[in-house]
């Protein structure tokens, strides 16, 4: 009667294969594990932090390439997501700058409404349906692979900037 896909592009090929009652879902995030109470002025120990997956596989290879370019200019702090609980993610993401999600797909993950929710700005690859659920520069941060640094640049010398917005995304998401 009804599917429900995580993707406006999953939704799409459904409709076009003939299934009407299709729709889309974006993820959610669990408070329990990543909620943290905003705070704008703490220390935090590294400029740029990744939570995820980067084993040695084809579809990793473009993520891996990028955090290796960005850790030639920055100090880019990388946790594999399956070594830690949720709540330890969350702890994470809150002794970063800035956290940067990368998309193996042209997919909206859950790295997006848990970031948010945990209170730490956001930058996200510009993915089909973003701009359905999150708004550019008022909850989160949205990059093409070509100016990925030139945005990483302007947020770290714009401090306020960044953590006005990872406060607006939290209230959003929340």
């Amino acid at each position: 009667d009804l599917v429900i896909c995580t993707d406006e592009p999953t939704k799409e090929k459904m409709i076009h294969a003939g299934i009407e009652n299709a729709t889309s879902l974006g993820f959610a995030a669990d408070k329990d594990f990543y909620y943290r109470e905003y705070q704008a002025n703490k220390p935090r120990k590294y400029q740029i932090g990744f939570a995820g997956n980067l084993a040695n596989i084809p579809q990793f290879q473009t993520r891996r390439a990028l955090i290796r370019q960005l850790q030639k200019k920055y100090d880019v702090k990388v946790i594999e997501h399956h070594t830690f609980s949720g709540a330890a993610v969350g702890d994470f993401y809150q002794d970063c700058q800035l956290v940067l999600n990368h998309a193996i797909k042209d997919d909206l993950n859950m790295r997006v409404p848990e970031v948010l929710l945990s209170g730490r700005p956001l930058v996200t690859p510009n993915v089909t349906g973003i701009e359905l659920q999150y708004k550019d520069s008022e909850h989160l941060f949205i990059y093409e692979n070509n100016n990925i640094e030139e945005l990483i640049d302007r947020l770290l010398a714009a401090p306020d900037q960044a953590e006005l917005v990872a406060q607006q995304g939290q209230n959003w998401v929340l």
